[in-house]
């Protein structure tokens, strides 16, 4: 197992980012932290951070994207 300060390192907006697109795709909290080789507390505290407007956009607008895919 790789040591806390490397699972806890600190996030960038991409890491928060991800940790909330994955989530909201239905990814759990240790798939996660397995995929980013991070705590899974460190993902509950990702999870907690707020994401920024235009990265809110983002998540939308790919969701968006991906049901009108599926239903066409």
């Amino acid at each position: 197992m790789k040591p806390l300060s490397v699972l806890n390192r600190p996030y960038t907006r991409d890491t928060v980012y991800l940790v909330h697109k994955w989530a909201a795709e239905g990814m759990t909290v240790p798939q996660i932290a397995r995929l980013l080789s991070r705590s899974e507390e460190g993902i509950k505290e990702a999870l907690q951070r707020p994401l920024r407007p235009s990265e809110k956009k983002s998540l939308e607008a790919f969701f968006l994207s991906q049901n009108a895919r599926k239903t066409k």
